[in-house]
């Protein structure tokens, strides 16, 4: 399930095609979200204007570290 989630810095997204990006700064003018910092997999960052964030339909992404019994 895709829904707007609000960004929080340092947590990986996954939006609805499996494209994960990370928050990396949240922009604020007056009080307000303004922009948000991400980064993807391969290092690029790019600013987002938030009302777009929103427009995303992203959920957190998750995931455990596979051990292997011994």
């Amino acid at each position: 399930m895709f829904f707007s989630q609000d960004p929080l810095p340092d947590s990986w997204y996954v939006d609805e095609t499996g494209k994960v990006l990370k928050v990396r700064l949240l922009l604020y003018c007056e009080g307000r979200l303004y922009a948000v910092i991400i980064e993807t997999p391969d290092g690029q960052c790019q600013s987002i204007r938030s009302g777009v964030w929103y427009e995303l339909q992203l959920s957190r992404y998750c995931w455990a570290k596979r051990t292997t019994p011994r």
